[in-house]
């Protein structure tokens, strides 16, 4: 009597945790759902921002107007200022 109350304990256990884990496999896949909507969200606002981000780079690391000469004679007098003379 002792050994069949303990298979039918065993049995019913098995068949509740079986049962448990669908509920949570249900849960899951509905909020693996919900994450990939905002994944697919946030992916099209960082596509958005990317060519932003690009143009802003750009534009703050570009070289500065004044420390590239135009000319090789603009060179030059720059360097006459500090001391230096220019080559022929």
């Amino acid at each position: 009597m002792t050994r069949l109350a303990l298979c039918a304990l065993l049995c019913g256990l098995t068949v509740l945790l079986a049962l448990l884990t669908a509920v949570i496999q249900s849960q899951n896949r509905d909020h693996g759902i919900a994450l990939d909507a905002l994944k697919q969200e946030c992916d099209v606002l960082e596509a958005v921002n990317g060519g932003r981000c690009e143009r802003i780079l750009a534009r703050d690391w570009s070289p500065l107007p004044s420390t590239t000469p135009a000319t090789p004679e603009a060179a030059d007098k720059g360097g006459a200022r500090t001391g230096r003379t220019a080559t022929p």
